[in-house]
């Protein structure tokens, strides 16, 4: 155990055999050098003979995997939130099934923890760090499981027990992330990183939620049109949130397309001089959104705005300069018009232009 290569040398090579003097011991070694699975995993093929080694004579052993040893799952998990264990040895331990196998070859092994080990595993295979995360929280003793919220966003879970379970009224992250609208899409850009965060969130129960976002995200932050990151994270706190509200507001208010929505409230700003600038004033006046529709539907109603958007900038005066110096144009009979400085689509938005007006009520 303690000289790990050597031992698989030993293992494969056979030469250590006739020193065993146990005829059922020897034929398990064997089988774990003649399968598949130790072949391709000479770790796991070491950690399967050394399981079957030291329980030949007691019902139970310590986790052995590459040189470390841990008598408990709990070991595992403190060693995580102190930073002592090796994440790529853990990562490869977790994949390779060994813990799932191990319990299931462990006299009276409880059930759930077979489960719950085997849920661990399949997201490690998926999701690295999630899994290794994932595995640090489940397996937590009670006194340590407040102090290994992530750092600096789930302080306040540590205060009150009842909120660390599925029960969570509204996951501290969300307030985290929203709570200073100066460096909001700072904090989302964090989020979308933090796999610790995404392995609480499914230690608390949101693990279709979560997982929905990781397979589905794109790298693309915002997009003026099409599914963006940022759009998945509101879609995320949607469906965990009880208070849907308050995420649906603020997607409106800061979601990637949300100058559609302040373009939206604020068409009184401008003028409509013609018959066809009028007939675009009522299309986008006429699209339903607010804060009783649903994530996906106030983002199809605010791309049904999109789609008006390209006729409306086509009639806009959008020279503030002509504009100041009272220089008419065909406009003022044919387009639209506006005297104020909010108005004009003169802001940068991500690389999409947006309307001055829209950047200050996000604090950009």
């Amino acid at each position: 155990m303690k000289k790990w290569e050597i031992g698989k040398q030993y293992l494969f090579r056979r030469n250590f055999q006739i020193h065993i003097g146990n005829a059922t011991l020897a034929n398990k070694a064997d089988d774990i050098i003649e399968s598949k699975e130790g072949v391709e995993n000479n770790n796991l093929a070491l950690a399967m003979f050394l399981h079957h080694l030291n329980t030949t004579e007691s019902p139970i052993c310590p986790i052995y995997w590459c040189g470390e040893s841990y008598d408990k799952l709990s070991d595992i998990s403190t060693a995580i939130s102190t930073a002592k264990a090796d994440e790529t040895k853990i990562v490869a331990m977790l994949k390779s099934k060994f813990l799932s196998w191990k319990f299931k070859n462990t006299k009276d092994a409880p059930g759930e923890t077979i489960k719950i080990i085997t849920e661990i595993e399949d997201l490690t295979a998926q999701h690295s760090r999630i899994g290794y995360y994932f595995f640090m929280y489940s397996f937590a003793t009670e006194k340590d499981k407040h102090s290994r919220a992530p750092d600096d966003v789930f302080k306040e879970i540590a205060e009150d027990e009842s909120k660390f379970s599925t029960k969570v009224k509204k996951p501290l992250v969300f307030k985290e992330i929203t709570k200073d609208e100066n460096i909001f899409y700072e904090k989302a850009r964090q989020f979308l990183e933090n796999d610790k965060i995404f392995a609480f969130l499914i230690y608390l129960g949101f693990k279709s939620a979560v997982l929905n976002l990781k397979n589905t995200k794109n790298g693309q932050f915002i997009l003026d049109e099409g599914i963006s990151d940022l759009l998945l994270i509101y879609k995320l706190f949607e469906s965990i949130c009880k208070d849907k509200t308050s995420v649906r507001e603020h997607f409106l208010k800061y979601g990637p397309q949300a100058y559609l929505y302040w373009l939206q409230q604020n068409l009184r700003l401008y003028k409509f001089n013609s018959v066809a600038a009028r007939k675009i004033e009522s299309d986008i006046k006429n699209v339903k959104t607010g804060k009783e529709l649903s994530i996906n539907e106030n983002h199809d109603s605010l791309l049904r705005i999109k789609r008006n958007l390209k006729d409306f900038t086509e009639l806009l005066q959008n020279n503030y300069l002509l504009t100041h110096i009272g220089l008419s144009t065909d406009k003022d009979i044919n387009g639209i018009t506006t005297n104020n400085t909010h108005a004009f689509f003169l802001g940068d938005f991500y690389r999409i232009a947006v309307p001055v007006g829209f950047l200050k009520s996000i604090g950009m």
